[in-house]
């Protein structure tokens, strides 16, 4: 209770304006011109809506690249944001749950940052709604970084050029501000849209999608599947909370620890779908290891929890349907997204 207490006065300092910002900004460089992105938005894909305090700025973005995969902000310097976030796995990792400092076990499967950006809130559970606020709890928290924040901000202060780098991106030595920040501006740059969905849909490449991709398209938007009424939209998600059977006693209150609400129990937010390929094992707890047994536990309905998602119903396929969906589901990922150069560590 007292770190949730701590953590909470984190996120007010970050909504509320009280990290301190450069107090005179004709002294030092503008911390936020407009500059044109390294990286172009892909077709099908809406512009990312920036915050006021942070929108784009390529020496952020490079800070931020740098601070994400340096193990420096972990206690004993052993483990980055990027050691479970892996850049070649579309930033997730392929443990069911990730093993952070001194190799402590975490509690959810590491969530894609595909296309981040995009999200209206963060964790299995929503419980933060900005990825400037999503960043402090990793590094605080004791499973994964283990480093509490006003350390960090000390210990970055302590490096010659992290600390020259803030300066002249921010007009002032690290502090919370920047660093939040910074790693933000980067994950905003992780967007994936050149899936073989994506050529044929936005690209007019009609040669993208194989006919049994083409049918698994079609079954995956079907009123009788209706994997569409919560995997929706060009990222594949309706960001909603939903309760999708695994289980009919959960050891993780999901929603419900944010809300306080019976009705929210063990409920997880509806993830995006891009790069499925990469980013096995499925689940807020990586209980189900590859798609097709992912698609044979919709077709059983789920099991009946209290919260079970009302648009879950039981469904058969045949064998070819069934492969027929994975295939589609498998045109989803975006192979250039994990060898993109842009967004690896140096």
């Amino acid at each position: 209770m007292l770190r949730c207490k701590k953590f909470v006065a984190l996120v007010l300092l970050l909504t509320c304006g009280g990290c301190s910002k450069p107090s005179d900004p004709a002294a030092s460089p503008d911390p936020l011109p407009d500059k044109k992105p390294i990286f172009a938005i892909p077709a099908g894909l809406p512009p990312i809506d920036y915050p006021l305090d942070n929108r784009y700025d390529t020496a952020r973005v490079a800070l931020g690249r740098d601070l994400f995969f340096d193990p420096v902000l972990s206690l004993d310097s052993s483990v980055s944001c990027g050691s479970c976030h892996l850049f070649g796995q579309a930033f997730t990792n392929p443990n069911a749950v990730p093993l952070g400092f001194a190799g402590r076990q975490g509690k959810r499967n590491t969530p894609t940052l595909t296309n981040v950006a995009y999200n209206s809130s963060f964790f299995w559970d929503g419980g933060v709604p900005s990825l400037e606020q999503q960043v402090i709890a990793p590094i605080e928290s004791e499973v994964e970084m283990n480093l509490p924040i006003t350390e960090a901000v000390n210990r970055l202060q302590t490096f010659k050029d992290y600390k020259a780098r803030f300066i002249r991106v921010f007009g002032q030595a690290p502090d919370l501000y920047g660093l939040s920040r910074s790693i933000a501006a980067f994950e905003r740059t992780l967007v994936s849209g050149n899936s073989p969905f994506d050529q044929y849909t936005y690209q007019g490449i009609t040669s993208a999608l194989t006919l049994d991709q083409l049918a698994g398209r079609d079954l995956f938007m079907s009123d009788s599947l209706n994997c569409s009424g919560c995997h929706s939209g060009f990222n594949f998600t309706n960001q909603t909370f939903q309760n999708n059977g695994l289980a009919l006693v959960y050891q993780d209150e999901g929603r419900q620890r944010v809300t306080v609400r019976v009705q929210d129990n063990a409920k997880f937010k509806v993830p995006t779908l891009r790069n499925l390929i990469y980013s096995a094992p499925y689940m807020h707890n990586g209980s189900i290891t590859t798609l097709e047994a992912v698609i044979r536990h919709y077709e059983t309905g789920g099991q009946s929890h209290p919260s079970r998602s009302r648009l879950l119903k039981p469904f058969r396929l045949s064998n070819q349907q069934r492969n027929q969906l994975v295939a589609f589901l498998e045109s989803l990922s975006d192979p250039t997204f994990v060898t993109n150069t842009r967004v690896r560590p140096r």
